[in-house]
């Protein structure tokens, strides 16, 4: 079955908003935790786990970067 285009375009922008959202609630997220929420506090005002708003937390945090000499 090939998609209608009128319903691939709704599928297209349907992702886009959802990405878009999915951005908007991270933001909030790391915002939430370095105004100093905890990552349980997060999790249930969210509807998260809190293993996955830690994961989300570290994404925002700048890589080690070692160097070795």
């Amino acid at each position: 079955m090939v998609l209608d285009p009128r319903q691939e375009r709704r599928l297209a922008n349907a992702a886009r908003k959802a990405l878009d959202w999915h951005r908007a609630r991270d933001a909030e997220i790391v915002a939430a935790h370095r105004a100093g929420a905890g990552l349980r506090e997060i999790a249930r005002a969210t509807g998260l786990t809190h293993p996955t708003i830690k994961k989300i937390v570290e994404r925002d945090q700048p890589a080690d970067v070692s160097t070795t000499s």
